[in-house]
């Protein structure tokens, strides 16, 4: 048996990674309110109104892990803005924890993922019609009024889709997934950050206040359109700016995972619970290990 190390180290996205990044879009937008702006680009979701179409959740993962391949590397979501904390147990079994990604405003936007997603909707073999791809485009058009309309935008560089695995959270992992993304923006040459929260999001808030973070915008976002939608009244937006105190090591390489512990809509158990992501890691040794002092089987 192999060497426990439990241990994290953060690395750049790679393409292995997908289906987890997949699972973090569509969570970290979802926020506190169980609803996000892909569930409603699908349909799903909006106060007290059915669903339109049959995209499960893990549809949508699954699509949206799909894009995270697909798009531009220059789009918000590409696998390599991603920054990965993984969970290592021994040299070849490993599994992601926590991500998020980071962009210059001016190469990227929500706007363009969509529009890859349609045009990758209107392929085989979904086979949208130009109609339906329009019809959920304007599904998102709430957005329009959910945000503050006093910012400068120009030369920032921008975070989001931070997602921290439910089982590791209050272990400060999304601190250390912006810190990361912080020094990410340094080498970018950019100057400011801002990253968003949702109106209401007290944990999300709190954590970047920790990291230095204030409110960029003195207009109160209220938009009851987007309540309706996704359960709270807007998005703020938090700005700070980053210095030479941001600077540490670089983001390790991308590291692809193990071909035979990585399996498409596979399960891997974690804490003694089997646990599922759509379109899924597989990471199951079904050894004892010793972590922490306790045995356990992975």
């Amino acid at each position: 048996m192999s060497k426990c190390l439990d241990v994290t180290r953060v690395r750049r996205g790679c393409p292995s990674d997908a289906p987890f990044l997949g699972l973090a879009i569509r969570e970290s937008e979802r926020d506190t309110h169980g609803r996000g702006i892909w569930d409603i680009y699908f349909g799903h979701g909006g106060k007290d109104q059915p669903p339109v179409t049959d995209y499960s959740s893990a549809a949508v993962a699954s699509l949206l892990a799909e894009v995270t391949l697909k798009c531009s590397p220059r789009d918000l979501y590409h696998y390599s803005n991603f920054v990965v904390y993984e969970k290592v147990f021994s040299e070849t079994s490993a599994y992601p924890i926590a991500c998020g990604t980071g962009f210059r405003s001016q190469d990227s936007s929500i706007t363009d993922t969509a529009a890859t997603l349609s045009a990758l909707l209107q392929l085989p073999p979904y086979s949208w019609t130009r109609a339906e791809t329009d019809k959920a485009l304007g599904r998102l058009n709430f957005l329009e009024t959910s945000y503050p309309s006093d910012l400068d935008f120009e030369n920032k560089w921008m975070i989001e889709g931070v997602y921290v695995d439910e089982a590791h959270r209050r272990k400060g992992y999304a601190g250390d997934v912006t810190s990361a993304l912080l020094n990410e923006g340094l080498n970018k040459g950019c100057k400011d950050c801002l990253i968003s929260c949702a109106v209401g999001n007290e944990a999300a808030f709190n954590c970047y206040k920790k990291l230095g973070f204030e409110l960029a915008s003195v207009e109160e976002v209220h938009s009851e359109e987007c309540f309706a939608q996704v359960g709270c009244y807007g998005f703020n937006y938090l700005q700070r700016q980053i210095t030479v105190q941001d600077a540490r090591g670089p983001v390790g390489e991308s590291r692809p995972l193990p071909v035979e512990q990585y399996h498409a809509y596979g399960k891997f158990k974690k804490r003694n619970r089997e646990v599922s992501y759509p379109g899924g890691d597989y990471y199951d040794t079904k050894q004892e290990q010793t972590i922490g002092g306790k045995k356990r089987r992975k």
